[in-house]
């Protein structure tokens, strides 16, 4: 208590700081005390292309993973609940949908959100290339056939 008054950060954080807890002992805690239950992720618990069509950046904001749109429910997990706005901004990233929430790690929904800024960067230069190729193959581009040619091949 002494480390968390003088520091002005929450009881948690000071357990966690001390080393008398793991972020996520704390997480599970939070998960009891909010009725929320705790979930240890794994990557194949996502839906990649739902996550995709989502702001990746406003997620790692609000440390929440959304894990699959079910219907009219969406299922996610949240890094922690006490956080002041969070929860409101959750449900608002998901109008008219049922947020269905369960608690993990912070550090595991960090690295997952991770991978979806990785798969987003790979889909847009999947894109990118797939418009050249397509451009490539038109027969009036024999100028920028050789010019995309010169630069591969680092004649420029």
């Amino acid at each position: 208590l002494k480390l968390a008054s003088e520091e002005k950060i929450r009881l948690g954080d000071a357990l966690i700081k001390l080393g008398v807890l793991s972020e996520d002992k704390i997480t599970w805690a939070l998960g009891v005390q909010f009725e929320l239950s705790y979930v240890d992720l794994d990557e194949e618990m996502v839906d990649w292309e739902f996550v995709m069509t989502l702001p990746v950046a406003r997620l790692r904001e609000l440390q929440c993973l959304p894990l699959a749109r079910v219907g009219a429910s969406v299922y996610a997990v949240v890094a922690d609940p006490t956080v002041e706005g969070r929860m409101e901004a959750i449900g608002e990233l998901f109008p008219k949908q049922q947020v269905v929430l369960q608690l993990a790690s912070p550090l595991e929904i960090a690295s997952l959100l991770s991978k979806a800024g990785a798969k987003r960067g790979l889909n847009s230069s999947r894109a990118h290339l797939e418009r050249l190729i397509e451009a490539l193959e038109d027969p009036d581009a024999r100028d920028l056939r050789d010019r995309v040619r010169k630069i591969v091949l680092g004649e420029v």
